[in-house]
């Protein structure tokens, strides 16, 4: 943890520098110190925990909603090919759209508040833990399963107690990329047309010329992202330590 953070250090001590410098406007690059400052404000004054209380209660039930109906939904298709048939298409037509473009969609249906923003990051994490659940799923070993089955395990005992924890290593991939997405897509659809969180934060105060509040708005949720990353992978390395002996 500490020495990935070195890189991070660096790359803020070469931006305060070059912003001391004056080798760029203020506006378009103010210093760090002052970006901090900014941020130490907007927490003082309750324009910032409110907005990143609600993007975290966001992020974190569209992640967990993705990540429990992609794993479901990749070992289903793992294990009928009726299901596989069915949701592939789907999910071939689906991937190359950028998911903010059924922010308009999800609009209409649910209306401006917190579920369309939570639909957005669900549509984009659940395609990566889905994948990740059947490639994994599919590489099990069917003696495996055949075993089980002799065993009189029924199809939904096997899905739980075999394919999956078979597949796990596939499965903990997945879910870290739907991680990074649930994070990019808080962003883009809070920005698109939120009224809360840090999305929405970061555009009104750049569009009111608060650039030190914004860039402080978007390194904060870069370090958010970046320390649920790190989180997670010391909680997967953890999980897989089983695989590695």
């Amino acid at each position: 943890m500490t020495a990935r953070a070195v890189p991070i250090l660096l790359f803020l001590g070469l931006w305060e520098i070059v912003a001391a410098l004056g080798f760029a406007p203020r506006d378009i690059l103010p210093p760090v110190h002052s970006i901090a400052a900014r941020a130490v404000a907007l927490g003082t004054t309750g324009e910032l925990g409110p907005n990143l209380l609600t993007s975290l209660g966001r992020a974190a039930l569209g992640f967990v909603l993705a990540t429990c109906a992609g794993i479901v939904l990749g070992a289903l298709m793992s294990r009928s090919r009726a299901i596989e048939v069915f949701v592939n298409p789907v999910l071939a037509l689906s991937y190359p759209i950028p998911k903010p473009a059924f922010f308009p969609l999800f609009l209409i249906w649910l209306g401006l508040g917190s579920p369309t923003h939570v639909a957005v990051i669900v549509t984009g994490c659940i395609i990566p833990v889905v994948i990740s659940t059947y490639n994994g799923a599919r590489r099990v070993n069917r003696h495996v399963v055949w075993t089980a089955q002799n065993f009189g395990m029924g199809p939904t005992r096997i899905i739980w107690r075999v394919v999956l924890p078979a597949a796990l290593p596939d499965i903990v991939v997945g879910i870290r990329v739907a991680l990074t997405l649930s994070f990019d897509m808080l962003v883009s659809s809070e920005m698109l047309a939120g009224q809360t969180g840090l999305g929405f934060l970061a555009s009104y105060l750049g569009e009111g010329g608060d650039y030190e509040g914004m860039f402080a708005v978007v390194l904060m949720i870069g370090f958010l992202g970046f320390f649920a990353d790190q989180a997670y992978g010391a909680l997967s390395g953890r999980l897989l330590a089983p695989y590695r002996d």
